[in-house]
């Protein structure tokens, strides 16, 4: 069974995609802190579907884009501080 790694602060999208995916393991992370924990886990993914808008905070601000960051872990970029 292939594993996806499911990241987006937007609750609602998180369930939606999931369950439209109800043959595969879903990983789900609803922040980044969320989403390192998986990938630290180590575990292997074979799909990734990142909000490349993602925050960090209910208040959107243009810092906090941390989808990408997301992107560059999964590809084995340096541990974030």
């Amino acid at each position: 069974m292939a594993r996806i790694l499911l990241v987006d602060n937007d609750l609602d999208w998180l369930e939606l995609i999931s369950r439209s995916l109800p043959n595969y393991q879903v990983d789900q992370a609803a922040t980044f802190g969320e989403a390192l924990e998986w990938l630290q886990s180590g575990a292997a993914y074979d799909v990734a579907i990142v909000d490349l808008n993602l925050t960090n905070s209910a208040n959107w601000n243009s810092d906090d884009l941390l989808g990408g960051e997301v992107l560059h872990q999964l590809r084995g970029g340096s541990s974030v501080d």
